[in-house]
């Protein structure tokens, strides 16, 4: 017996009904994908938490800064707090990826902390803003809850896609809203959130900024 073959039709009907197929599974992917990579950054933003904890027992119980005083050195650069507990500075040149968020699109292996995809709270010590004085606070001169406090959020940089290494209540648009329009959040506490935008520059809602008395209750 002679075996049946396929006629032209009836593949090109096998491959429409493949190419369908395809076209439903591939966003589901995609948004799994997408989903895995929000994890990823979550888990990255505990451990800064856990970090900052370490900076807090070693230091008097010091707010980690987000700048440090007369020199180059802010939270995440080689020198910075967040590397010497996570990486040491020693494995710093093989993790410089540590501090990109796996959804920051190109993500340059090369970059300092300009190309990075975190921002500190400013208001936990900026070199910029207050004279090349390091402003700091102890964690129990905090007077707002650590539930609420924010800490370290998704950052973009103000000219794109080039990430900084500090954010602002003002900075709005610094803020890097890549995990389906919202912001992965490190709070004083040690656990994360997310946020959209307005949620965040919002007065007196879940997410507070201002440890300097000078910008009030926000």
């Amino acid at each position: 017996m002679s075996k049946k073959k396929f006629t032209l039709i009836e593949l090109l009907v096998v491959i429409a009904i493949i190419a369908i197929l395809a076209s439903m599974l591939l966003p589901a992917l995609n948004r799994a994908r997408e989903v895995a990579k929000a994890i990823s950054c979550v888990n990255k933003m505990k451990q800064f938490g856990q970090a900052g904890n370490f900076y807090q027992g070693d230091y008097q119980d010091y707010l980690p800064y987000t700048a440090a005083t007369g020199s180059n050195t802010v939270w995440c650069t080689e020198s910075g707090w967040a590397s010497t507990y996570l990486l040491g500075q020693d494995a710093y040149e093989k993790n410089k990826t540590f501090f990109r968020c796996p959804s920051h699109s190109r993500p340059n292996p090369q970059a300092k902390y300009e190309n990075y995809s975190y921002g500190s709270n400013i208001d936990f010590g900026a070199v910029i803003m207050w004279a090349d004085q390091l402003y700091q606070k102890k964690n129990s001169q905090v007077k707002k809850s650590p539930s609420t406090m924010i800490h370290i959020i998704d950052s973009e940089g103000v000219s794109g896609d080039t990430g900084t290494y500090y954010a602002a209540f003002y900075d709005w648009n610094n803020f890097g809203t890549r995990h389906n329009k919202r912001s992965n959040v490190l709070l004083l506490d040690g656990h994360v959130s997310n946020a959209t935008i307005l949620e965040l520059t919002t007065v007196n809602n879940d997410f507070k900024w201002g440890i300097n008395p000078i910008f009030g209750n926000r």
